[in-house]
């Protein structure tokens, strides 16, 4: 997980937390910090392991933490936003071209829902924990959220 730790103290990676934290910072709804990366990529790995998928740990982690990392501008499409940032965050921490693909093409389509109903690719994946990250049952602003998940399974 040396990758992983590389991430995490990526100084491009922190400036963009420390921006989405900024942005968010009043937001009644849910938030996009390090605890909500962190929380989808304990989720993510999980799924995984349960479903006997093949995707290597650091992946599945680098996904997660970066999906969301566009949201620290304020484009309308985070995905293509956390894409790019992605990109330069990956090469300085030292993945390679294939595996870029694979995060990367997770990272842009974790919002995407193909209508199948099993979890086959990181996107599956990583859009599965995504939602299973948030615990809307004790939500202060659920009333009022267009995103409630209240009857969907939490992981602890």
């Amino acid at each position: 997980m040396d990758r992983i730790n590389r991430i995490t103290e990526c100084v491009e990676f922190r400036a963009a937390i420390e921006r989405i934290d900024e942005l968010e910072k009043d937001r009644i709804y849910c938030k996009h910090g390090i605890e909500h990366l962190l929380d989808t990529a304990r989720i993510a790995y999980i799924i995984s392991l349960e479903r006997g998928l093949s995707f290597n740990k650091e992946t599945i982690y680098a996904a997660a933490l970066l999906h969301d990392i566009g949201r620290s501008s304020k484009s309308a499409e985070h995905e293509k936003e956390s894409v790019k940032i992605a990109i330069h965050i990956l090469d300085i921490c030292g993945f390679s071209k294939e595996e870029k693909e694979v995060i990367t093409e997770a990272v842009e389509r974790h919002r995407e829902k193909d209508g199948r109903e099993d979890i086959e690719t990181l996107s599956d994946v990583i859009r599965e924990a995504d939602k299973l990250s948030r615990v809307c049952a004790y939500c202060d602003a659920k009333s009022g959220c267009k995103w409630t998940l209240l009857n969907t399974e939490i992981i602890y």
